[in-house]
């Protein structure tokens, strides 16, 4: 008996050291920096994305963005609040669909820095 509660004690503590981990990761954004610098130059659709605090969220927003087929490789930056988003050959992106998709990770899509609808004729 005695066993069985110092493994529930055990697996509560560990618990608790992994959700406050999360909780500092989640909420110390100013010292999570990409480590390869990246410009917009490279890549054809950059973001501007509410709600990124983390790399954690930065993972969650990339691993959403890339599940789109148009999607080459996208990279996310909770430092920058930015996305940025290349694309595969001869793909087309819709601003809309790519709000729907940032929205559907939860965040928000504040403004089109960069995209290929913005330098359309009209």
């Amino acid at each position: 008996m005695k066993i069985k509660q110092k493994n529930s004690y055990l697996a509560l503590f560990l618990t608790s050291i992994l959700f406050v981990g999360f909780l500092t990761n989640c909420s110390d954004a100013k010292t999570k920096t990409m480590s390869t610098e990246y410009t917009d130059s490279q890549f054809p659709i950059v973001v501007k994305v509410n709600g990124m605090y983390c790399s954690l969220c930065s993972k969650n927003v990339e691993r959403y963005v890339s599940e789109l087929n148009e999607v080459d490789s996208v990279l996310a930056s909770a430092s920058e609040k930015r996305v940025r988003i290349k694309l595969k050959k001869d793909m087309m992106l819709t601003r809309k669909k790519i709000s729907e998709i940032i929205s559907e990770a939860g965040y928000e899509t504040e403004v089109f820095i960069k995209h290929p609808e913005n330098t359309a004729k009209k």
